[in-house]
């Protein structure tokens, strides 16, 4: 059996990213619309080093599927300039479609229009908000703080991201984070790295998480002065302290002199 041979990329921004924004959705990022009215809805992507794709979205009042997800980094241009006639999804009333890019730098920005008999109108841009009832989730891979803001809101909680420290943790188990009209609601979230923190917005909200303390480089450090500090001290217990020559008491040896008969 004959194997071509793949390039291995490696993912940089899964281990560089600090910054996260609703209005330009990266790696890690993915942003869950929900359709609550049936219709014909067309879907636009924008990048700034990418030709502007769109498709279509069906919405049926009763058949459909519940939830689509779409890699916008692998959305295909073709002729026409669009995604070609095969992708075009179909939801059920209610359904949710999920928006993610899987590689690349750079943020997408995304347009959702409802097309009418004479006119369409917007539903979301994510430019401008995430609109209420909506999902925008991140995935947290660096330990440390985060600070979760909704610049429309003025609102602020923080995000304190963790090690696991010997334990079994299932890192697709999400966090839910619930924003309301007065604010973030309930405390703190505490993750692990790795997991997911999921946004549910009650009113159109813009959305930034930042990493305001990286505990990466601390625990690296903490891991050499640990690591030092044993070698130090096996070093110490092999070391065999030796007195010098000239400070070690001479044994004195035993005369070979007979003495002589009177």
């Amino acid at each position: 059996m004959q194997t071509s041979p793949r390039r291995v990329l490696l993912n940089r921004p899964v281990f560089t990213q600090k910054e996260f924004s609703s209005d330009s959705l990266t790696v890690l990022t993915t942003l869950l619309h929900r359709f609550t009215e049936p219709g014909s809805y067309q879907v636009r992507v924008k990048h700034a080093r990418r030709p502007e794709l769109a498709f279509a979205v069906e919405v049926s009042p009763t058949a459909g599927k519940q939830q689509l997800n779409v890699d916008l980094a692998g959305l295909i241009e073709d002729d026409a300039g669009c995604c070609g006639e095969d992708d075009r999804y179909e939801l059920v009333a209610g359904g949710v479609l999920g928006l993610y890019p899987s590689a690349g730098v750079g943020g997408y920005a995304v347009t959702i229009s409802h097309l009418g008999e004479k006119e369409k109108s917007v539903v979301l841009d994510n430019r401008k908000g995430v609109p209420g009832g909506d999902f925008f989730v991140v995935t947290l891979t660096r330990p440390g703080v985060y600070r979760v803001g909704d610049e429309n809101s003025k609102a602020e909680t923080e995000v304190h991201v963790g090690l696991p420290k010997g334990e079994r943790v299932r890192t697709d188990a999400p966090t839910l984070l619930q924003l309301g009209r007065e604010g973030f609601e309930g405390e703190a979230p505490r993750l692990i790295a790795g997991q997911s923190l999921v946004i549910h917005c009650e009113t159109t909200a813009r959305l930034r998480v930042v990493l305001t303390r990286d505990d990466t480089e601390v625990a690296s450090e903490d891991g050499k002065g640990k690591a030092g500090a044993k070698a130090t001290a096996a070093g110490r217990r092999r070391t065999v302290h030796k007195r010098p020559a000239r400070d070690r008491p001479i044994a004195k040896r035993p005369s070979t002199k007979r003495k002589s008969k009177k």
